[in-house]
């Protein structure tokens, strides 16, 4: 017998041993009395756990190969090897001609290379490796994948690289012959088709790098969007649904950038969705966004641009009526009321319900004398504002209209010529331009 098999039988022997011992060791403790039972006991707790220990080894040991074995098996092993970003395993696995475009559950090894993040330079260098390697091998840049956790629909490797922001990855795609506009999909559980649009799943998930390269890239800007929850086509434009997302400030200059370029690129400002919202509803009615400072900006670049700030929805809605009345905090609905009624909103228009934007406000909104002497100062002055007058609309001096000003310049900069923004480093242009940097 080899010295190998030496060490294990004795590692068998000594932990059956140890295993004997223990239940010895207790059983007398349990008839035992006195001092003889203590160390009983105690022999038997630790010759136990001395015994547990290398079962418990074996144990883990064992689980991770059967879960990775169970992995293989579900995913297939060049999904895993791009899963795990190992260039040197997909390498090797393609030498031995498994399939590039092999689909398991719900990806495909190009869905798998392009599933992770990018680094701050837009790469992630063994992944863009993979995905060159996989396509080198014939992998189909516009395989759809069903996706089990949508409707049944489908992900793409464009779909998949916007997700992480994967620019790099978004060029290899490209210059490889990936579709940049549009996937005619049918959904099963829907029984209908839809397109899935890059550029739309871009700027509807805040990918606004991503965006920002599609629009370089040259995506198409016109038609709408579609919903994809219902995979029906709305009326919403890609500035509405730009609009209709929370601020990032990490992501805040490339939001500007896109913005830009969308009007640039001819976006009607009027335009109406299936419930008659303009980009000022959007803009107004933004809740998720923190402050209305941030906003300001994008509301005063549509109204330069010939935005109706009165116009209506079908229930007769302006954007003051849509301001955060019903929901916001008192200092959220100061802001904006204040904002839009200083640039021509008219408070006295009322909507399908015979309501003006004061009776929205009144509806929700009731003063307390539990108050401080502050919150009843901003209250006041919000009946004030929305407060229809003879005299005509209130004009209340904004707060860092500088501010405002500044970014407003920047947005007007793009629209009126295609520039090349810097790459952020760090710096958040909607902050920077504040400070003066």
């Amino acid at each position: 017998m080899d010295n190998i098999g030496t060490a294990i039988l004795l590692f068998l022997g000594l932990t059956a041993l140890f295993g004997l011992a223990a239940v010895v060791s207790g059983i007398i403790a349990i008839f035992a009395s006195g001092t003889a039972k203590m160390v009983a006991a105690i022999v038997s707790g630790v010759t136990f756990g001395i015994f547990c220990i290398p079962v418990v080894y074996v144990a883990g040991a064992s689980r991770p190969r059967n879960v990775e074995k169970e992995r293989i098996k579900v995913w297939g092993e060049l999904v895993c090897a791009a899963l795990d970003n190992d260039v040197e395993e997909v390498g090797r696995l393609l030498k031995k001609k498994k399939n590039p475009n092999k689909i398991k559950e719900r990806y495909s090894p190009l869905t798998a290379a392009c599933s992770h993040d990018a680094d701050d330079d837009g790469k992630n260098e063994n992944a863009d490796k993979i995905l060159l390697l996989l396509l080198d091998a014939g992998a189909d840049p516009n395989l759809g994948v069903p996706d089990f956790f949508w409707l049944g629909g489908f992900s793409y490797p464009i779909e998949c690289a916007i997700a992480g922001e994967r620019i790099e990855a978004l060029r290899i795609l490209m210059e490889r012959g990936a579709e940049i506009d549009g996937y005619d999909v049918f959904v099963k559980k829907k029984k209908r088709n839809f397109i899935f649009k890059p550029l739309q799943s871009a700027v509807g998930a805040g990918k606004y790098r991503s965006a920002d390269f599609l629009l370089d890239s040259g995506a198409k800007t016109d038609g709408f969007c579609y919903d994809y929850k219902t995979c029906e086509k709305t009326r919403k434009t890609l500035v509405m649904l730009l609009l209709d997302n929370s601020y990032d400030e990490k992501g805040g200059a490339m939001k500007v950038s896109v913005f830009g370029k969308l009007l640039s690129l001819g976006t009607d400002v009027n335009a109406r969705d299936e419930r008659g919202r303009t980009a000022m509803h959007y803009c107004a009615d933004s809740y998720n966004w923190e402050r209305w400072d941030e906003r300001a900006p994008f509301a005063e670049k549509l109204l330069s641009l010939g935005a109706d700030i009165n116009a209506r929805t079908d229930k007769g809605k302006t954007p003051l009526m849509l301001g955060g009345l019903e929901y916001g905090s008192l200092d959220e609905i100061l802001s904006v009321s204040s904002f839009l009624v200083s640039h021509g909103a008219d408070n006295s228009l009322r909507d399908s319900d015979g309501k003006r934007a004061l009776d929205i406000f009144l509806d929700k909104h009731e003063k307390k004398d539990s108050w401080e002497k502050e919150e009843m100062r901003k209250y006041d002055e919000i009946v004030s504002v929305l407060t229809p007058k003879e005299s005509g609309a209130v004009s209340l001096p904004e707060k860092n209209p500088s501010k405002n000003l500044e970014i407003i310049g920047a947005v007007s900069e793009i629209v009126s010529q295609k520039t090349e923004l810097p790459k952020t480093d760090g710096h958040v242009m909607l902050a920077d331009m504040c400070d003066g940097w």
